[in-house]
């Protein structure tokens, strides 16, 4: 599990450092994007508020950070959360409260993101 905590630290690091970049270069991002993949451009032109896209990648950064969280409680716990049959189950009644609650955190975090930004762009 902690190998799985490690390579989502990783992936969100990118993300987020592929974030800072296009918030301080977003022409230098369109270019790169009209280059590379031009239909997928257009997806990002529904909305030209930069209020919205603050509050999109805020959203996506507080989900990347629970994410990480919910696997580092998973991965700090081997002996309280573990897989029995294809479903986690504890043994420890705190553990799996917090588990659920942060979990739940996830959801709560993707259902707003879902709501906000087109299902193109989620995919």
């Amino acid at each position: 599990m902690q190998q799985e905590v490690d390579g989502i630290n990783k992936a969100c690091a990118l993300e987020v450092a592929t974030y800072d970049q296009h918030e301080y270069n977003p022409e230098e991002f369109r270019s790169a994007m009209k280059e590379r993949h031009p239909a997928h451009l257009g997806l990002y032109d529904f909305h030209d508020n930069e209020q919205f896209w603050q509050d999109v990648i805020s959203l996506d950064r507080q989900l990347l950070d629970a994410t990480v969280d919910l696997y580092r409680l998973i991965a700090q716990n081997p002996e309280n959360i573990r897989y029995v049959d294809g479903n986690l189950v504890s043994n420890d009644a705190a553990v799996w409260n917090s588990f659920v609650a942060k979990r739940k955190h996830c959801i709560d975090l993707r259902q707003r993101l879902r709501r906000l930004v087109p299902k193109q762009l989620l995919a």
